[in-house]
């Protein structure tokens, strides 16, 4: 399996996890074995000698010797069905099929890599040209998608850079941040640009692709650990000196998919337990919670159809919200999503211990076309009331109040992800849609000057948010805000670090009592 090799970074008290671009293979993995169909072309005329170039450009873009294997299927096949089968008896763990349309000047390139095992889509693909050539600019994209989404292969990069000194020390312990790479991006950073920045320190590198974090004490030794996850796994990591070390590691169900981790202590045992919120190979929820046991992460909840979410809540402690995920049963008994409504059901409530069982509890108000993901709860207008901040629909930031109406929308945008969750398109050209979901933003006093601030992730979509299924970061920052009377001013800014900010979470990290 491809994996990046991540770093921990302290920003003068911004905790940052960072990907550095580095591909490992672990020994005693199997490669991954992918099976490349012909595309079925349909043109006014033959075109069939195109399959050689498109076959030639995608073998040599998804092999990696030792870890990736591509062979090509020499005859194409009628639909995905007949693509598996065939994958199957050839022993690939991977089958890569399209279509390719050509009428005039216009093309359509159609592609689809399914998982041999699950028989499910790991990337669907669908673009249009305005002209032939385009089908090179496809395949590469093509490429680029799977390598990314399947085999965790980032776009090239660097190393760290540092931000300069702040002639005020920021506090230690605030943010970590899970980030693709972790190279300054060649683009400027937005102005203006606070003269302010945080420092960077930068811890070994972990052989890992991580995509999401959380911290908090899991052993009950009272040190906060982080915990961290890829796709397929959990891993929790305590720091040592200028390193990170870690503890232990828990493997999801196979065929899960993990989109979220959080922690929180709700049944107050000095331990905080872990909170995955994770998809089945089905698409439905498979959730599930994990505990400390004395020497390793113990499973005590499974199978629960919430997604996951803890937000701070005054005097340090930490509330575990949660909404469920809709779905319809078919003849076949098997969860089927509708459409993109039916991806999250009912109210965002809180959740707590009932005896071994999680159960809702009260309320909480969002806003129509809000979820239980990127938002949070705080005082961030330093009046006394507790307001909501969060992401609407184009990743602008929004301050709710809390009579429900909305005092304030910032002009740019901030956030951006490239986790999703998938639904049926209604389109003949592609089988499924995505919801990407929102980032998180926290609500904190940083500094200690008795006010608190807003942090959150700022994400440099090239598509301009303009394109519903494709998303591709160019550069991410991690960016402090404060409330000045009628709007929010920007305090300081992190470095750009190529691609984008996966995920941040807010921690005591030093000790000091403050996060």
């Amino acid at each position: 399996m491809i994996r990046f090799r991540p770093w921990v970074a302290v920003v003068s008290g911004i905790c940052c996890l960072a990907l550095l671009s580095g591909i490992s293979a672990a020994a005693d993995t199997a490669p991954s074995k992918v099976l490349l169909f012909p595309f079925t072309i349909h043109a006014e005329k033959d075109l069939s000698f195109l399959n050689n170039g498109i076959q030639s450009m995608l073998a040599a873009r998804l092999s990696r010797q030792g870890v990736v294997e591509v062979t090509r299927a020499r005859q194409p096949v009628a639909d995905e069905a007949e693509a598996l089968e065939i994958g199957a008896a050839r022993g690939a763990t991977h089958v890569l099929t399209g279509t390719l349309t050509i009428f005039g000047n216009s093309v359509s390139t159609d592609a689809a890599m399914l998982d041999v095992r699950s028989k499910q889509a790991r990337v669907r693909f669908s673009e249009a040209g305005a002209e032939s050539g385009d089908v090179i600019r496809h395949v590469d994209q093509l490429a680029r998608r799977i390598n990314q989404e399947v085999f965790a292969v980032a776009p090239k990069a660097a190393v760290a850079a540092s931000a300069p000194q702040p002639t005020k020390p920021e506090p230690a312990a605030a943010a970590a941040t899970a980030a693709a790479t972790a190279v300054p991006a060649k683009t400027a950073a937005p102005s203006p640009k606070p003269a302010e920045g945080p420092q960077i320190w930068k811890s070994n590198l972990l052989n890992t692709a991580l995509c999401g974090l959380t911290a908090g004490d899991v052993n009950g030794d009272g040190v906060v650990e982080l915990a961290a996850i890829d796709t397929e796994a959990v891993y929790v990591y305590r720091r040592t000196g200028d390193d990170l070390t870690q503890l232990s590691i828990y493997k999801a169900d196979r065929g899960d998919r993990l989109i979220g981790v959080d922690a929180a202590d709700l049944n107050a045992n000095g331990k905080v337990e872990l909170y995955l919120t994770a998809l089945g190979s089905g698409g439905q929820l498979a959730s599930f919670v994990l505990e400390w046991d004395g020497s390793l992460l113990r499973n005590i909840a499974r199978d629960l159809n919430w997604y996951f979410r803890a937000l701070d809540a005054p005097g340090g402690s930490r509330v575990l919200i949660g909404q469920q995920r809709g779905s319809v049963m078919t003849a076949s008994t098997t969860p089927e999503l509708e459409d993109q409504n039916r991806l999250f059901r009912g109210a965002v409530v809180e959740l707590a211990w009932r005896g071994d069982r999680l159960e809702p509890g009260a309320k909480i108000a969002v806003p129509q076309g809000m979820n239980v993901f990127g938002f949070t709860l705080g005082d961030a207008l330093n009046d006394g009331r507790q307001v909501l901040v969060g992401f609407d629909d184009n990743n602008h930031l929004v301050i709710v109040g809390d009579t429900g109406r909305r005092e304030y929308k910032s002009p740019g945008s901030f956030g951006g992800s490239l986790n999703y969750l998938e639904y049926p398109s209604g389109s003949q050209f592609t089988a499924a849609d995505r919801y990407y979901l929102p980032l998180r933003v926290h609500v904190a006093d940083l500094d200690g000057d008795g006010a608190n601030d807003i942090v959150a992730a700022r994400n440099k979509d090239q598509a301009r948010n303009l394109l519903s299924r494709y998303r591709q970061f160019g550069s991410g920052q991690l960016v402090c805000l404060g409330w000045e009377k009628i709007a929010l001013k920007e305090k300081w800014a992190s470095e750009p670090v190529a691609d984008f900010v996966a995920d941040t979470t807010l921690a005591d990290f030093d000790g000091d009592g403050r996060p």
